[in-house]
């Protein structure tokens, strides 16, 4: 504990040198910079952004350095409280405004590149996650001495690589990251060794051990509750994670009972409108629904829609949300599916012909909502792992409502729902052709005059040309490591340029999404 303050009043001492110019207005500035750490450092996320809107509303003389700095934090804290599109416009203005070339100004941009790859991943983007993570991994390499700050920020990039590889399910790569992050926290008395504990559990579980895995949980949970207490924000995700573990191993009671410790600290820590707790409630009724608890699962399931979609607040069973209202689509599309597979088990338990048909019919009408989500977000997701994954959902998703029609067709014998299962068939195949037909933006903008357009469609065409150098190169027997080091930087830029023109091309082009 005393370690831990010793590193937190050092981090807060380089942050008070950083947004204080010595003058009374940015001194005032400078103490509530202070007064967010310290709300940020026990997961008070609320008061972390009034503390930080209070520096720039109050209109205090700043430098570009000093207002990027406090950007980066607010999209941080947006981030956290799940304000996705607001954490991201937070991040933009902050590299904007990191522009010199100065040892503070590069320290600066590797923490927003930092966490610019921490909201690609919470976006289920890993490939754009470990571009943003190596890029801030190369401009550390440039710092010129590597003191206690420097290791630090090593040490979470290391860490957010690993995560970024396990969820590629490059597990071995993970190991190793994960190993050496690991060396680096316990040699140099760093906090947080209770995330690295939590991932090297799932690197573990993935591999096939599940003893060390049950270890590394463990150690991290007791690694949190010394640096903190039990009602820390970070252990709500070791609770839920280590709860399936238990379940898996099965340990059903073990397993329910932290999975509700992970939801009670979800709702606590986040509040009961929010992607992380619509996700626990989730996680919950797939519990359920492993023991047959049907209508608990239920309940779980409007509960995780109610706190997914804060509009929303239905409590019958059979009703939904407006997709458009959702605060986090990949989370909202994995309760559409669990309760649409939920709807189905009840149906198959039911031997009453109209309340069979009732479940059923639901059944179909979330399956049919899911696939509309589906159409609506996968065109965000360019790269070719996040495209498989899609393409994995939709497959999942049309084969329910193909079983589901044919059910329906078997129970009431009526001729239409077997028309349709063959049109849903249809359908699911027509869509992976087209799925990838919108993914192929480039068609549809070479048409196009606008500047925009076409500087869009040249960096595409230079992201398929570095792609290829380092491919290429990659393949030698003897690969030049400082020519492949300068095309991954140029393939980087490329990349983020390219992303860039696109966000601005989908608001000046709508009909992009729908070529």
């Amino acid at each position: 504990m005393i370690l831990r303050k010793l590193f937190v009043s050092l981090l807060i001492g380089y942050s008070i040198f950083a947004i204080s110019n010595g003058q009374e207005p940015a001194d005032s500035a400078r103490y509530l910079y202070i007064e967010y750490l310290q709300a940020r450092e026990t997961g008070d996320f609320s008061g972390s952004e009034t503390f930080l809107e209070q520096i720039l509303y109050k209109e205090y003389p700043l430098s570009d350095y000093q207002l990027a700095l406090v950007r980066n934090a607010l999209g941080f804290v947006y981030y956290e409280t799940g304000r996705f599109k607001e954490a991201l416009d937070q991040y933009r203005i902050a590299e904007s405004l990191s522009t010199k070339s100065d040892l503070k100004t590069l320290q600066l941009r590797i923490n927003i590149y930092n966490n610019l790859a921490i909201y690609h991943k919470g976006l289920g983007d890993y490939i754009n996650a470990l571009e943003y993570n190596n890029e801030a991994l190369r401009l550390l390499d440039l710092v010129p001495t590597r003191d206690d700050l420097s290791f630090s920020k090593l040490s979470r990039l290391l860490l957010n690589k690993g995560i970024t590889l396990y969820h590629l399910e490059r597990y071995e790569e993970a190991l190793g990251i994960l190993k050496e992050c690991e060396q680096i926290k316990e040699s140099h008395h760093h906090p947080y060794l209770g995330s690295v504990y939590f991932n090297l559990a799932r690197v573990y579980q993935r591999l096939g051990d599940p003893e060390l895995s049950k270890q590394y949980y463990l150690k991290g949970i007791d690694r949190w509750v010394s640096e903190y207490d039990s009602t820390y924000y970070e252990l709500a995700n070791i609770y839920l994670h280590f709860g399936q573990f238990l379940t898996a191993q099965g340990q059903n009671k073990q397993g329910f009972k932290y999975l509700q410790k992970a939801l009670q600290n979800y709702k606590r820590n986040y509040g009961p409108i929010h992607p992380l707790t619509a996700a626990c409630y989730e996680y919950l009724a797939r519990h359920s629904l492993d023991q047959a608890a049907f209508e608990k699962a239920l309940e779980y399931l409007q509960l995780a829609l109610q706190s997914i979609s804060g509009d929303f607040h239905g409590k019958d069973i059979f009703s939904n949300p407006e997709i458009e209202t959702s605060s986090h689509d990949l989370t909202l599309l994995r309760i559409l599916a669990t309760k649409a597979k939920t709807l189905e088990s009840v149906s198959d338990n039911l031997t009453i012909a109209v309340e069979k048909i009732e479940f059923l019919n639901a059944a179909l009408a979330t399956n049919l909502l899911s696939i509309d989500l589906l159409h609506q977000i996968r065109g965000s997701f360019l790269s070719g792992e996040s495209r498989v994954y899609m393409t994995s959902r939709q497959k999942d998703l049309f084969s329910t409502g193909i079983r589901l029609n044919l059910e329906m067709f078997k129970t009431t014998g009526d001729e239409v729902y077997k028309e349709e299962a063959f049109l849903m068939a249809a359908k699911g195949k027509s869509s992976e052709l087209m799925f990838e037909m919108n993914n192929k933006e480039w068609l549809y903008l070479e048409s196009l005059s606008d500047t925009e357009a076409i500087t869009a469609t040249e960096l595409k065409q230079q992201i398929a040309h570095f792609s290829n150098l380092i491919r290429t190169e990659t393949m030698e027997m003897n690969p030049d490591s400082a020519q492949l080091v300068t095309w991954q930087e140029q393939l980087f830029h490329t990349r983020d340029s390219f992303s860039r023109h696109m966000e601005q091309l989908r608001l000046d082009f709508p009909q992009i999404e729908h070529f």
